[in-house]
């Protein structure tokens, strides 16, 4: 009986690390593609890499118990892609039915050619971005924001996550109503970064 049991054991937990995680890979052809928007609610982490190329690849990373209930739908209209974060209510941030035990995470992953116009919004994500960006914006309501390397026009709004900045150039108008604010004095001029949080810290360095 105790051999039986423990055969169970390990069948179960080998069957769960076999569904543990999911990955899937797109590539797009960027022809003609001027503009990204991400609307990413419930997704745990989006990180976008540019690059000097004519396509464009998505990577999504699902792990935890609910990673089959949320999926990530790409639409191009035009010249824009849009991703979109598609899940059932009961993954929603907050929703009293799961609130004590949500054990899922979905990250994003892009690299995308440079000079495109990218838009991040989601309720949950941390942004995590490096390269050249003809206009980069976010709305984050509980994630923090990172911009490494970065060469562009920027708005970034967050309500709790901490922002941190580095670039060469840059005219830097940096706000928060709670947090701490440090912009390096030698970042005078360059294209315009606007920064705003309710609570979060606001860094901006010049790229060493």
């Amino acid at each position: 009986m105790f051999f039986k049991k423990l055969l169970i054991l390990f069948i179960s937990i080998f069957s769960n690390s076999l569904v543990a995680q999911r990955e899937n890979i797109e590539t797009i052809d960027a022809e003609g593609i001027q503009e990204i928007i991400i609307l990413a609610d419930e997704i745990f982490q989006v990180e976008i890499n540019t690059a000097s190329k004519n396509s464009l690849e998505i990577k999504s990373i699902s792990e935890g118990e609910y990673l089959q209930h949320i999926h990530l739908q790409s639409k191009i209209a035009g010249e824009k892609l849009v991703l979109t974060s598609t899940y059932q209510e009961i993954l929603t941030s907050g929703f009293d039915k799961l609130s004590a035990h949500k054990v899922y995470a979905v990250n994003l992953q892009l690299s995308i050619p440079e000079n495109l116009k990218v838009t991040v919004i989601s309720n949950l994500a941390s942004v995590y971005a490096q390269g050249i960006f003809r206009y980069f914006e976010v709305e984050l309501k509980s994630g923090r924001c990172e911009l490494i390397n970065f060469q562009g026009e920027a708005l970034i709004n967050t309500y709790g996550g901490d922002v941190w900045v580095e670039t060469n150039r840059a005219n830097v108008d940096a706000q928060t109503n709670h947090g701490k604010i440090q912009v390096d004095k030698s970042l005078k001029s360059g294209e315009p970064i606007h920064i705003k949080s309710i609570s979060g810290d606001i860094k901006v360095m010049k790229t060493q």
